[in-house]
Formats: structure tokens, sequence, C-alpha cells
């Protein structure tokens, strides 16, 4: 608003300087046509007066309405660009949430990958002896001939601890029972012949 005044003020002067300078004018025209102080002189300058008044008055009014129209402008597009700004932020809300959605379901199957590569590990060093006496087993049997491979193993992905506990035990099942069968079957107790 102080910049607005500034102009208007500067205007108004400049205004008054050129009305004063040709205000001059009417007085040294008189002067030279002897009227000078007459009554056609005093009309003549106040006829001037009016019609200055008339457009300073003019002039400083279209100055305070360009400002006017020029403050409503500026007021309009505060507005919309409000009205925009209050569109756009849920979008970008929406967004935000989304992208923190996405990271949380990146870090959660990372962790969830961590957890479940650590469980595979454990499960495989808990049954790395087991695998180690089945493929001894298998060595045996080879060696043993006509027995069966007593002992299979398949990896599975990440088995649960029923399946856990339950392959534990098939498989102890399995290496006493092919130790035990072939200790039975190595070892035949003499036969006695009686004397009558």
């Amino acid at each position: 608003m102080g910049t607005q005044q500034q102009v208007i003020d500067a205007t108004m002067t400049s205004f008054d300087k050129k009305a004063a300078m040709q205000r001059r004018g009417i007085s040294d025209q008189a002067k030279q046509a002897g009227a000078f102080g007459g009554a056609r002189h005093g009309i003549a300058e106040s006829e001037y007066d009016a019609a200055s008044d008339l457009n300073r008055a003019k002039m400083e009014a279209g100055l305070l309405q360009q400002g006017y129209g020029q403050a409503q402008q500026g007021a309009q597009n505060a507005y919309q660009q409000q009205m925009n700004l209050a569109q756009t932020v849920p979008g970008m809300y929406q967004q935000d949430i989304a992208t923190m959605g996405q990271m949380g379901a990146t870090q959660q199957a990372q962790q969830q990958a961590t957890d479940d590569a650590a469980r595979e590990k454990l499960r495989m060093e808990a049954f790395e002896p087991y695998e180690r006496l089945g493929y001894l087993g298998q060595g045996l049997t080879g060696i043993m001939g006509g027995y069966g491979n007593q002992y299979q193993f398949q990896q599975q992905p990440n088995p649960t601890p029923l399946q856990t506990a339950l392959g534990t035990g098939a498989t102890l099942a399995g290496i006493y029972g092919a130790v035990r069968g072939a200790g039975q079957q190595g070892y035949q107790a003499p036969s006695r012949s009686r004397q009558d």
C-alpha cells in the first residue's frame, strides 16, 4: 500500500507543477494584454483552476482505481492459489502415505527374508549331523550290498516346528533300524550239533 501511495504522490506533484506553470502562463498573457488583475483575468484563472482541479481529481481517482483493481486481482490470484493448494495437499498426503506404506512393506519383506535366512541356517545346523549319518549309512549300505537307502534327505523351505519334529523322529527311527538290522544279519549264532 505504501508503494501505491508513493506513486500517487509523485504523479500528483508532477501534475501540480505543470498546472502551476500553465496558471502562470495565463497571468503572463493577461499582462501582455493589459488585463492583469481585471475581471477577465480572474474569470480565466477561475475556469482554469476548476478544470485543473477536476482533471487532478480524475487522475487521482484513476490511479486509486487502478491500484484497487490490481489489489483485487492480487487477492483473487491469492485465493485461487490457496484453492489449488487445498486441492493439491491431500493428494500429496496420499502420495506420502503410499510411499511410507511401500517403504514399510519393503522393510517388512527385508526383515522377513533376514529372519527366514537365519531360521534356515539354524535348521541346517541342526540337521547337519543327521545328514552326515545319512550319507554314512548310504555308504555302508553300498558296502554291505542288498540294503536300500535308509536315509533320504530333501531340503524343504522353512518347515514348521511340527514338520521338524516329525522329520527328526523319522530320521532317528530309520538310522536305528538300519544299524539294528545290519547287526542282526551280520551276526549268526553258531549252530550246536546234538550228539546222541
